[in-house]
């Protein structure tokens, strides 16, 4: 539609028909479009980003791409690992967002038959106490979320619940979930020192290794397929979690520096301030 069609378009690289390009896309939008090649300034960081962003989102949906027969296999597998009677259909991954005290949320998001389920995702704001405390912030989610297990907002009781995290958190959120009386499978998904995913902690403390930077020599080609088939599922959830954590943290940040910005403004009171905030 040429109703978006924005005034001026930022590209990666110079264009050699870049002229009749605007020149087309302006008769479009009714309105004059520029094509721009940034090679310095705030401009080309604003591309950097939008580069980066891209990057980032390609990965996320490639991760959660994949066959059905593979991802099929690998929720057998996790059935395998924790003992359950059927794959697991729905996961449910939390993850926390700290900047500041006053920014601190946790988010929920599910994955149905091995993919993301976005209409299900929820975010939570930490109430219940002063500070950063991962441990603190993660118990106050999962008892809000499990106390409401019958509500049918939050969708269907879990198969099973993931943590990013490691067995602290595990070791923290279990006697949560026995204290409702559940008997939910639970794993921290643990990085390695770059921050990617490494592995599953269980609650009974062992370790499931999915990324391993040498070949094993022990390990068959079934095996490796299991493995990295985990992997990909494991990494997509904790980078889906992640990303989510930190969508409303973001948000909650921006809305706190425009009100800053709106206080500084000599004749905007609350009223007003409020009004242009909801804007």
């Amino acid at each position: 539609a040429s109703s978006y069609i924005p005034a001026l378009i930022l590209l990666p690289e110079s264009l050699a028909e870049a002229d009749l390009i605007a020149d087309y896309l302006s008769q479009l939008a009714g309105h004059k479009v520029e094509l721009r090649w940034p090679q310095r300034g705030e401009k080309k960081q604003i591309l950097a980003m939008a580069q980066k962003n891209a990057k980032q989102n390609l990965s996320r949906h490639t991760l959660i791409g994949g066959s059905a027969t593979g991802l099929s296999h690998t929720l057998m597998k996790l059935a395998d690992i924790f003992h359950l009677e059927e794959p697991p259909r729905r996961i449910e991954a939390y993850d926390m967002a700290n900047l500041a005290s006053s920014d601190r949320t946790g988010a929920m998001v599910v994955f149905t038959e091995g993919k993301p389920l976005r209409s299900a995702y929820r975010h939570f704001h930490i109430k219940s106490f002063e500070g950063n405390d991962d441990y603190r912030s993660m118990a106050e989610v999962i008892s809000r979320r499990h106390g409401r297990l019958e509500d049918s907002k939050f969708g269907s009781r879990p198969d099973l619940i993931l943590l990013d995290g490691g067995l602290g958190h595990v070791r923290t959120i279990q006697p949560i979930l026995e204290s409702f009386g559940l008997d939910i499978p639970l794993a921290g998904i643990v990085k390695d020192r770059r921050h990617r995913t490494h592995g599953l902690v269980l609650s009974d403390g062992s370790f499931i290794e999915l990324k391993k930077d040498r070949e094993d020599d022990q390990e068959s080609a079934d095996q490796r397929s299991e493995r990295l088939g985990l992997l990909r599922l494991m990494t997509a959830i904790q980078n889906e979690a992640h990303y989510f954590a930190g969508r409303l943290q973001k948000k909650a940040g921006f809305k706190r520096t425009v009100r800053y910005s709106l206080e500084e403004i000599a004749g905007v009171g609350p009223s007003r301030r409020r009004l242009l905030l909801k804007q």
